[in-house]
């Protein structure tokens, strides 16, 4: 897949609410977790998938436990 690596532009933002300051630490907890699906670069510069915990279990995706936390969080207590 092609990616805008060259003309890409980043952005910094203020966060000044503490809730979105917990929100965004517990995303980034969330993504770094070993339970999330991840790409891994390797000292030869290639990519490896990795996808499958030690038991051989598939670990989670990020995005879609994101949709589904999100999904649960609009819906409310049932």
């Amino acid at each position: 897949m092609h990616r805008n690596l060259d003309r890409r532009v980043e952005a910094l933002v203020r966060l000044s609410s503490p809730d979105h300051v917990v929100e965004l630490a517990q995303l980034m907890t969330t993504a770094f977790s070993d339970q999330i699906a991840a790409w891994h670069l390797g000292p030869d510069g290639t990519w490896t998938r990795h996808n499958l915990d030690a038991d051989g279990n598939p670990l989670a995706e990020l995005q879609e436990y994101l949709i589904r936390a999100k999904s649960r969080r609009r819906a409310g207590p049932q």
